[in-house]
């Protein structure tokens, strides 16, 4: 009976209506076809067969002979069907009413691993399910109520079938119930869930996994700002109710910079995962003064991290902690080919009254950055006073930001001086600061800070600009037969800006000015550290035909090695030697020295604050070529320089700036 119920079902899929009943013989199967020996007969009118062998091939377009075009035309409609079924990316399966597979399409095959040949016959049940999905199924096909009923004749449910293989599959099965004669078939479309729950596995990591990105460091794994901010919130509000003091450090190493320049990134990330290590260690220890916990670690940016100390009894719980990581962090780190050594700065803020999360950080950082400008490698304790400090240097950079957009500064000139006859050759441009509430300010007060926040680089720009158009202005006009020169000063930043060279340039093409009548004039401390750089921009300046000035000689770091190898035409010697003139001997004879050094190289000696006649008359006799002080005249602004110009007239040429006084050659 199992061989007639499978030759049965085979017939069915290629003949509509017809059945075998009784079949008294032998069924076998060789390659492509099927042979039936039995009794046909045909459902549709009830008439019997021949009860004879009959071939059915199973792609064959005439599997059985047809006696009329309606049953052929019947049959190829059946076909075309099957045909849009395979081609379906569904799977579709019917099971008559004993459950045995009548129908089975290409996607059923790929989706469950049976081949057609191999699924009907059988039982939907038996091949697609396990037992206990096997009950769910054969329950949801119960509930399906018969076409003649009235009642549900569709259902929807979602059951996991087994792949031949043995993997289980999500699938969703929508059963219907349709006749078929006098008997009907349940038709049921299964749609693969593998895919959309894995999708939906991979989103639901993915979002697990940018909710954890947001609140961590990729790096380190610590908590980022966001989230600890949040904890610190939660550690306030816990140590305002329990009446406990709780503090925040801030560390980061000295010169981390440095490892990342010279050593890589990865020599870098490789340094913070261990300090990430070592500070583990120390807020793991068991401290019945100060108690920190492995979430009370977090990162706020490169190498800056903070640490959360609650339950603290005085500030030297939290010193006791800052202490172990300053010693923690001092050791070597052993992470490239030599050992790397590096100090750490850290800032402690404890908590107060009506401090928030962003607060403590922020007092810790102030406290950081002052361990850092006292020597690095030490902690600081924040302090109220600390905090106006930084509160008046915010303001302060936020005004001298609007100075610089509402063209509050201003260029006064002081002359250079001809040590041989008075005559003005040259002056020296210093901004000034024009400040409604504070009048005007001298570049003590806010040069220093505009060094620190950058802003150097664009008023340098504004300075050396307007310098250069009044020099051309004065070339052209009051001082067409004489050499005028205008040195300006170029700080550190400037200098070693990548377009130092080239803002020059362009400030000379816009003013017109001839390259030889501007000075740039820089301090011996911009050369420390960066030599190559500087030696780099100050070639790249001479090579355009600017002079360059040694300002403040004697007052750092002298070397005469710098002399020797840079390109410089004149050599500022500080006004605290010329102070000294009149009362000490020993700056007469450092004075003297430097002179004839100077002059020995082929350069111009420029002696700076001068402001007695005596000083005048001794630094003549020493052999200085210019003098530049308050005795020959203040700063003033342009206006007041071009009259005075002016009033001297054009007259007799008078030496370069450069060239030595007639009696001292």
């Amino acid at each position: 009976m199992r061989d007639e119920a499978v030759a049965g079902t085979r017939v069915r899929t290629h003949v509509a209506g017809v059945h075998i009943v009784g079949a008294a013989a032998r069924v076998s199967q060789t390659p492509g076809k099927w042979t039936v020996v039995g009794t046909l007969r045909r459902r549709a009118d009830g008439r019997s067969g021949m009860n004879r062998r009959r071939s059915i091939p199973t792609r064959c377009r005439q599997a059985l002979k047809m006696t009329s075009p309606a049953e052929r035309a019947l049959w190829m409609g059946e076909r075309r069907l099957q045909t849009i079924l395979d081609s379906a990316h569904v799977a579709f399966v019917a099971v008559d009413a004993e459950g045995l597979i009548v129908n089975w399409n290409n996607e059923a095959g790929a989706s469950l691993g049976w081949s057609r040949a191999d699924a009907l016959g059988r039982t939907f049940a038996e091949i697609a399910f396990d037992e206990k999905a096997r009950a769910a199924y054969e329950d949801e096909v119960a509930q399906l109520s018969p076409p003649t009923n009235g009642g549900p004749m569709l259902r929807t449910c979602r059951l996991d079938l087994s792949h031949r293989e043995g993997r289980q599959i999500p699938a969703e099965l929508t059963l219907s119930r349709v006749a078929a004669g006098d008997s009907h078939l349940v038709q049921i479309f299964v749609r693969d869930l593998s895919d959309n729950e894995q999708a939906a596995r991979d989103r639901r990591r993915a979002e697990e996994r940018l909710a954890y990105e947001r609140l961590h460091d990729v790096l380190t794994g610590l908590p980022n700002r966001t989230l600890l901010l949040d904890r610190l919130g939660h550690a306030l509000a816990l140590a305002g109710r329990q009446k406990n003091t709780l503090a925040v450090l801030t560390a980061d190493l000295d010169n981390f910079k440095l490892v990342n320049e010279s050593l890589g990134h990865a020599i870098g990330d490789q340094v913070l995962l261990e300090v990430v290590a070592r500070l583990r260690q120390i807020v793991r220890v068991s401290d019945t003064m100060a108690r920190t916990r492995d979430d009370a670690l977090g990162r706020l940016d490169g190498d800056e991290f903070v640490v959360i100390c609650e339950n603290l009894s005085s500030e030297h719980d939290a010193v006791a902690v800052t202490e172990r990581i300053v010693e923690a962090l001092s050791k070597p780190f052993s992470v490239a080919a030599e050992p790397i050594f590096l100090t750490t700065s850290v800032g402690i803020a404890l908590s107060r009254a009506g401090a928030s999360p962003e607060s403590l950080i922020r007092d810790a950082t102030v406290a950081r950055h002052r361990a850092k400008e006292r020597g690095r490698g030490r902690f600081e304790l924040f302090d109220p006073a600390l905090h106006a400090r930084v509160a008046s240097r915010l303001s302060q950079e936020s005004r001298l930001r609007h100075a610089l957009e509402a063209g509050q500064f201003v260029l006064h000139y002081q002359p250079l001086v001809s040590a041989r006859d008075d005559q003005w050759i040259g002056a020296e441009a210093l901004i000034r600061w024009n400040d409604p509430e504070r009048g005007l300010l001298l570049p003590a007060d806010f040069l220093p800070l505009a060094e620190e926040t950058g802003l150097i680089i664009p008023l340098g720009r504004w300075v050396m600009e307007q310098a250069c158009a009044a020099a051309a202005a004065w070339q052209s006009g009051v001082c067409r037969r004489r050499p005028y020169r205008v040195s300006v000063n170029v700080g550190g930043h400037q200098l070693l800006s990548d377009d130092a060279p080239a803002m020059v340039a362009e400030a000379l093409a816009s003013s017109g000015l001839d390259p030889a009548r501007l000075a740039v004039e820089v301090t011996e401390t911009v050369l420390l550290g960066e030599t190559s750089a500087a030696v780099t921009a100050l070639t790249q300046l001479n090579a355009l035909g600017v002079r360059i000035f040694l300002d403040d000689f004697g007052t750092g770091y002298s070397s005469l090695s710098y002399l020797k190898r840079l390109p410089f035409d004149a050599v500022k010697l500080d006004r605290a030697f010329v102070h000294g003139l009149d009362e000490s001997s020993v700056d007469q004879q450092i004075v003297g020295a430097v002179v004839q050094m100077v002059r020995a190289l082929g350069m111009t000696v420029v002696a700076e604050g001068v402001e007695t006649e005596s000083q005048r008359d001794r630094l003549r006799e020493l052999g200085c070529h210019v003098l530049q002080g308050y005795y020959f005249a203040r700063p003033m602004p342009a206006e007041e320089m071009t009259a005075m110009l002016s009033a001297q007239g054009n007259g007799e040429e008078v030496p370069d700036l450069e060239e030595p006084a007639p009696e001292h050659q």
